[in-house]
């Protein structure tokens, strides 16, 4: 067997697995017709709901970190150690995160239009 054979009998199979990983790839890179451009819209969110949340967050984040102080006994110049400092600093994000998904999802429900069946529903009364 000819040593050109030999390598075009290792070269194809090869070019086999190449092409196939290739295929996602390939897929991942140009999008399908009917999803390009379109993105999903974020909502936008009211600047009086912002504050609000704001405030909210604040809020419980100065009184979680008043009673992490006086659980410590120190009410005057509190410095909390560092691990419990940043489960307070991550407290304060989640909780606005949380308020703002909620007031949205609030406000998008009370714009809904009210439900009104198409046509009376008979009702069976039982005898």
């Amino acid at each position: 067997m000819s040593p050109l054979l030999k390598a075009s009998g290792l070269l194809v199979p090869l070019a086999l697995v190449v092409a196939l990983l290739d295929i996602p790839a390939a897929a991942w890179r140009w999008p399908l017709p009917h999803l390009a451009g379109k993105t999903p819209a974020r909502p936008v969110v009211p600047l009086e709901t912002r504050e609000f949340c704001g405030r909210a967050a604040y809020l419980l984040y100065d009184i979680t970190w008043a009673t992490a102080c006086d659980a410590r006994g120190d009410e005057v110049d509190c410095t909390l150690p560092d691990d419990v400092a940043a489960g307070i600093n991550a407290l304060l994000l989640n909780e606005e995160q949380r308020c703002v998904a909620a007031e949205t999802q609030t406000t998008a429900l009370s714009a809904a239009p009210p439900f009104r069946p198409a046509a009376p529903t008979r009702r069976i009364v039982p005898p």
